[in-house]
């Protein structure tokens, strides 16, 4: 195969690279934030972080539904991140950027892995590959 189609994989393959670092690190953040309070759990906290993690492997493997958990577990904190930035009043300036921010990089970063067609030639390029070669 060569032309378009190995040119959008390639850009699929860049998108999908990047997103999930972006995912994955405002998740890492959050997670490390998170246990240093005193009523954080190891499983609660580092437990998400593993099943993040997980995810992004299976999507970058290419596994669809991988995706939409991903999106469950990281859209909800990051729209709870914008709207902590927003509304809780003793937060300092350098916070409420951070949180927002963040936040909205992990949003955006979900849309663009759903939406972008690179990311969907790249993903079934992905998931054909490993049905292959599981034959």
């Amino acid at each position: 195969m060569t032309g378009p189609e190995v040119t959008e994989r390639s850009a699929g393959r860049l998108l999908v690279r990047t997103n999930l670092w972006r995912i994955f690190w405002v998740s890492a953040v959050v997670t490390w934030i998170a246990s240093r309070s005193p009523t954080s759990t190891l499983g609660g906290t580092w437990g998400r972080l593993a099943v993040i993690a997980l995810c992004c492997l299976l999507v970058y493997q290419g596994r669809r539904w991988a995706l939409w958990l991903l999106g469950l577990l990281t859209v909800f904190a990051g729209l709870m991140m914008v709207v902590v930035a927003f509304t809780i009043p003793d937060m300092s300036w350098t916070n409420r950027i951070i949180w927002g921010v963040s936040g909205a990089v992990q949003v955006l970063a979900f849309v663009i892995l759903v939406k972008a067609p690179e990311v969907r030639a790249f993903m079934s390029a992905q998931g054909s590959k490993a049905k292959s070669s599981a034959n």
